[in-house]
């Protein structure tokens, strides 16, 4: 019921994000309220009671036709099968998650799909969260990406190396969900809040097209 299948990468993504990125088709619900009852009761009472039919999706649009902005992305990276589940199950519903069980996974994973957060096991096998913390810090294309480190490693030293290599916060575990989750929203709401001033940066007032700044920014980048 988890609908995930293998893609070309060789990674686990969701059947209908896939679809939805090779062909025409939008999808506007992943369950239909008769299945959420049956697969995840603990939400029955937040799923309409029914789908309406040939109405446009409410999470797109509004009554004046204003789109709403898109569902934020944030990365889960975790060698750890319970601490993905426990993260994944509490913040689905509010975000697009996304998920890596190693360091290589995750820089490729952040480089194609551009997550708004990235939570960072700090200790993993092969590769640990600080190096890629760090690789990520290097390369032009995640480098704005806020992180949070999310380990059981709690002494202050091990804090300061993560805010050195650029993570924004530093969650000791065993964490607290609620805790968890609202420092989430905080740094979501300040990368909503760069993302805009960089656009807003980026564009000519008048014509509304990328001014001469970002046309050098976007040639150094390919260059």
């Amino acid at each position: 019921h988890c609908k995930k299948i293998r893609n070309d990468g060789g990674f686990w993504q969701q059947v209908e994000e896939y679809i939805s990125k090779h062909t025409e088709a939008l999808f506007s619900h992943g369950i239909c309220p008769q299945c959420i009852p049956l697969v995840f009761p603990e939400f029955q009472k937040a799923a309409p009671a029914q789908a309406p039919t040939n109405v446009p999706d409410a999470s797109s649009s509004s009554d004046t036709g204003v789109r709403k902005p898109p569902q934020q992305k944030i990365l889960v990276v975790d060698d750890s099968p319970s601490n993905i589940h426990t993260l994944i199950h509490f913040l689905r519903l509010d975000y697009k998650m996304l998920v890596a069980t190693s360091g290589p996974v995750a820089l490729e994973i952040a480089s194609r799909e551009q997550p708004d957060l990235i939570l960072l096991d700090a200790v993993m096998p092969d590769m640990d969260g600080h190096e890629v913390c760090r690789r990520l810090k290097a390369n032009p294309l995640t480098q704005e990406i806020p992180i949070i480190f999310v380990t059981g490693k709690s002494e202050e030293a091990d804090e300061m190396e993560g805010f050195e290599l650029g993570a924004v916060d530093y969650i000791a575990k065993p964490f607290s969900l609620p805790v968890v989750h609202q420092r989430i929203r905080t740094h979501l709401e300040l990368k909503r809040y760069r993302d805009q001033l960089a656009r807003q940066s980026n564009l000519d007032s008048l014509t509304g097209i990328p001014n001469r700044r970002r046309f050098q920014e976007f040639m150094e980048l390919m260059w």
